[in-house]
């Protein structure tokens, strides 16, 4: 019989003082009658606040969702936050030029359609030749892509063209 009280199953084997339940217990807690890590930390209680309802754990303690948000967001504004001239900036000397041509550049808009760079939406890209490195111009974000899509190579751009500009039949 299993040593564990009121446990009247068969022991594992004749060595083994627990049965099969009480002996996987064992092995993964370190005690034959919890049946989970979850038993070892205890309820499911705020460290924070001392609430019962918990979402959230950080390491070995629990934490509601309004204390663990509160906790992210201290530590997220203790990040430094980049501005927007600093990314520019950086991303102007990456690719070597004036952040003054950068600012001219955007004002004329899209090298291809013409779009005028916004505040938050329709930013302008860098755009440049993969091999030599070389920036070509400034580009709005899909023909960027449109672009990139036909993988810089101009005999496709004008298989392209001449897909879109010629009347086609379907067989």
């Amino acid at each position: 019989m299993c040593s564990v009280i009121d446990c009247t199953k068969t022991r594992r084997t004749k060595l083994s003082p627990y049965c099969d339940k009480h002996y996987f217990r064992f092995r993964r807690n370190g005690d034959p009658m919890i049946r989970s890590t979850k038993d070892l930390l205890g309820p499911p209680i705020c460290s924070q606040c001392g609430r019962k309802k918990t979402r959230k754990i950080r390491g070995t303690t629990w934490q509601c969702k309004p204390c663990w948000n509160r906790i992210r967001r201290e530590e997220n504004a203790a990040k430094p936050v980049r501005s927007r001239a600093v990314a520019v900036r950086r991303r102007c000397e990456h690719y070597g030029i004036p952040v003054e041509l950068w600012v001219k550049l955007q004002s004329r808009g899209c090298m291809i359609c013409g779009r005028k760079a916004g505040l938050i939406q329709n930013q302008l890209h860098f755009d440049h030749d993969h091999i030599t490195g070389e920036v070509r111009g400034l580009l709005c974000n899909q023909c960027n892509r449109g672009i990139g899509y036909l993988r810089d190579d101009p005999e496709l751009i004008m298989k392209a063209y001449k897909y879109l500009t010629e009347p086609r039949v379907l067989v």
